[in-house]
This record gives C-alpha cells, structure tokens and sequence, in this order.
C-alpha cells in the first residue's frame, strides 16, 4: 500500500493552530478542503484539546480512504505521561504516513513567547520538520503553511 502523507501544524496551547487552519480553509470550519487539486481530510482540535478523538483520527485513518491529512498538534514531550503515548501513536501511525511537521515558533500576541527546543527535537526523527518563527497572523502562516503543503506533495 503507497503511504498518504500527513501535514501537521504544531504549536504549543494557544500559539495559532486553530487561526492558521481557519485561515487556510478560508474561514469556514471544514473537515475537508482541497489544495492544489489533492483532498485533504482536517482535523483542527489538537491533542490538547480532544485527546480520545485526535488518537483515534491516529489509530483509525488509512491512505486508501484518506490518502492526505492535515491535523493541529500540540507536541506534549516534556511529560511522560502525554509523550509516550503520542510517540507510541505517531509512530504507528508514521507506518501509513510520510509525516510532515510544520513548526508555530512565535505566539502571534507575544511575540517573545517560543515553543521550547525540547518541543520540537522529537519531530525530526518522525518525519519532514519546518519551523517558522515569524511573528505574523494567521492569514501569514496560513500562506506559509500551504506553501509547505505544495513543496511536500
């Protein structure tokens, strides 16, 4: 079976996942979006809002019905308890898909706020990581998100 390919916008809790991707769809809520031609299945709440329900999108999504996906995480490494489960699903789910990471560095309304390194570190050995620390809204990391998107297709 070909592997879908799987984008995640990452951010720590209130850091602009939810404006990136409401931006990106172009301000409607929709679970599925078309980019360039390709569908795109979307789940906006991350980890640390939905846990259940971001480990079953996991556990639960195969390339055959679902070949692209896009999902808002929170990269929960620093406690054992979040990070060995979401490593343990990440993993499993990196079996089915290229896993492409794209990294909210700044708070938008603080911008001296950064996602720490330790945050970020365990995404490289999963997949494609791309950090952006541009202090912009979310109609700005939308546009680079989807320009991240197009150059990983």
């Amino acid at each position: 079976m070909k592997k879908g390919k799987a984008f995640f916008v990452v951010s720590a809790r209130r850091l602009g996942k939810s404006q990136t991707l409401m931006a990106l769809t172009g301000g409607i809520t929709a679970r599925r979006f078309a980019i360039e031609g390709a569908r795109f299945v979307v789940r906006r709440m991350s980890n640390d809002v939905d846990d259940e329900g971001f480990f079953d999108l996991l556990d639960n999504t195969y390339p055959d019905s679902a070949p692209h996906v896009i999902l808002a995480m929170r990269p929960t490494f620093k406690d054992d308890r979040r990070r060995k489960p979401l490593v343990a699903a990440l993993n499993a789910f990196g079996q089915r898909y290229e896993m492409f990471f794209f990294v909210l560095g700044r708070q938008e309304t603080h911008p001296g706020k950064l996602l720490p390194k330790h945050q970020i570190e365990p995404l490289k050995a999963l997949g494609v990581l791309q950090v952006f620390n541009r202090s912009v809204e979310g109609e700005s990391r939308a546009r680079a998100f989807k320009k991240f998107i197009v150059s990983n297709m």
